[in-house]
This record gives C-alpha cells, sequence and structure tokens, in this order.
C-alpha cells in the first residue's frame, strides 16, 4: 500500500480520554460560573497539536490573544491542568490489525460515512490507493469498514480503558468524492489535509478535540457543526479560492488570520475564486484557534 504521509508526522500527541475528559469538565465548569455571575469566563485548555516525531508530550498549551467579549472577563490564562507525558508506546500497543472490506471495485465520486465516538484518537492521512484502510490496535478499538456500491461507511470506537493511551490511522483515497458525513462524539481527531475535491461534507462534532486542515486547492462545501469542543483551524494554502464563514457563538477564539472580518459574532473571509466553501457553526461553549498557512 503506497500511503502519503507517515503517522509519526501527522498523529496529534494527547491523552486521549483525559483529554475528553478535562476539556467536559472545563467547559461545565464555564457553564456553571456563567449561571452565577453572569459573565464569560476566558479559558486556557491544555491541549497539543505536537506530531509524533519520537517526543514525548510534556508541556501545556496556553492561550495567547484571545477574542475578547464585550463584558467583563476573569481571564485564567496561567492555570495548567495536570497531565501526565505521554508517547504512544508501538510495542506495547501496536497496530497489528488492518480494517478494509472483503471485496472492493471502485466506483467514481464515492460517498463516505464516518463516525469516530467513545474517546477514540483518529488520524486521517491520504493515500494514493482506491480503498479506504484503518491500522489499528485490535484489544483497544473495535472498527468496521462497509462499502456497497459507491457509498463507504466506516465506524471507530475505542474500547481500552481509559489508563491505556493508543491511536487508529484511516487512510483516505486521494480521489473526487460525492458527499461525505462525519459524525464524531467525545474523540479526538486529526483531519490531514483530507477530502480535497468533494461535492459536500457535512460534519457534527461534539465533546471533541479536532484538528482540520484544510488541503491545498480544496473544491467543494465544508458544513461544520462543532460544540463544546476544542478546534484547530488552519489551511496549507492559507485559504486559496475559498470562502470561509465562521459563526462564533459563546466560543472563545485566539486570534485570526490576516484578511478575517468580523460582524455581529461572524467571521469571513473570500478569496479568488472560491471554490470552495468551508463553513464553520460553532455551538454551546468551546474554545478554538484559527490559523492561516
Amino acid at each position: 500500500m503506497d500511503k502519503e504521509g507517515t503517522y509519526s508526522d501527522s498523529i496529534v500527541s494527547i491523552t486521549l480520554s483525559e483529554n475528553t475528559k478535562l476539556l467536559k469538565e472545563r467547559l461545565g465548569s464555564i457553564l456553571s460560573f456563567r449561571k452565577k455571575s453572569k459573565i464569560i469566563i476566558f479559558i486556557s485548555i491544555l491541549l497539543s497539536s505536537m506530531f509524533l516525531s519520537g517526543a514525548a508530550f510534556t508541556g501545556a498549551y496556553t492561550a495567547g490573544t484571545i477574542e475578547k467579549s464585550d463584558n467583563n472577563a476573569l481571564v485564567d490564562v496561567n492555570e495548567k491542568l495536570n497531565y501526565k507525558p505521554w508517547k504512544l508506546d508501538d510495542k506495547a500497543y501496536p497496530r497489528d490489525k488492518t480494517a478494509k472490506t472483503d471485496s472492493f471495485t471502485f466506483v467514481d465520486s464515492p460517498n463516505v460515512d464516518i463516525t469516530i465516538d467513545n474517546n477514540a484518537a483518529v488520524d486521517l492521512i491520504t493515500t494514493s490507493d482506491k480503498e479506504i484502510t484503518i491500522d489499528y490496535n485490535n484489544t483497544l478499538y473495535k472498527v468496521s469498514v462497509e462499502n456497497e456500491s459507491k457509498n463507504w461507511k466506516v465506524h471507530i470506537s475505542y474500547l481500552g480503558k481509559e489508563s491505556v493511551y493508543s491511536s487508529a490511522i484511516m487512510y483516505v483515497p486521494n480521489v473526487i468524492y460525492g458527499d461525505i458525513n462525519l459524525k464524531v462524539k467525545t474523540a479526538t481527531v486529526n483531519y490531514n489535509s483530507v477530502f480535497q475535491n468533494v461535492g459536500n461534507i457535512n460534519a457534527d462534532m461534539y465533546d471533541s478535540s479536532i484538528f482540520y486542515t484544510i488541503p491545498d486547492q480544496f473544491t467543494g462545501v465544508l458544513n461544520a457543526i462543532v460544540s463544546s469542543s476544542y478546534l484547530e483551524l488552519e489551511s496549507n494554502d492559507e485559504y486559496k479560492n475559498c470562502k470561509v464563514t465562521i459563526k462564533r457563538g459563546e466560543w472563545l477564539i485566539e486570534d485570526f488570520p490576516d484578511g478575517f472580518t468580523k460582524r455581529n459574532g461572524t467571521f469571513t473571509y473570500a478569496n479568488g475564486t472560491q471554490v470552495g466553501n468551508i463553513k464553520f457553526n460553532l455551538e454551546d461553549e468551546g474554545y478554538a484557534v484559527i490559523k492561516g498557512q
């Protein structure tokens, strides 16, 4: 199998179960604080997009420039959560199984349904193959891959204990797609420049850590609803030929790339032909970092 990119260059190095649990607790604390004081609390969340290169996760994510509200706010940028240094141990928890369909015939413009849940950590990277496959640890994950006609169905769930950390790698063919449905609940997902040419991507992501990199020359519509989560959004080519709309809601935002404008809580950006239409609706409470290249 010819796989473009390697796991060590792409997957985020973070604690899976503790990450989502602490995120949920922190967001819950915000809601409780707002009910009592009726002001917005600005927080710092210990999350990292460090990619594995043999180094353990040892640092803390601390808020930088934060989009401020019109209300007085309690800025808590120095508090650090107690994460233990961690790195994936391929020897102790090897990805010892590959999920694929029993039989496969490629059809142009396939549709894909992807569900990731239950504290799973998944890294999506491109492959020059035409078939979706997933490498994972068989004792820690439950994975299914189905293909009927032009429709793919993928489901990835984490089964391990909270003290055990591992991840799955999903290889995404670099082809033209029809419609893609993404459902993520209580998980950590790195969309590493996948789905370059699509019809529509409909994403519903809740209580999760999402690292989404828009690929070069993105064509199609990405419509994402993200709630009660942490989000890092960036583009390999600074959103070239794209229209970007981000509705903030009650989220805390750390800065924006140059060129974005804000009006009534909505951030927009437009460039070139706008063949890529990127829309993020941020609901409930959350924390986001929006990057350019």
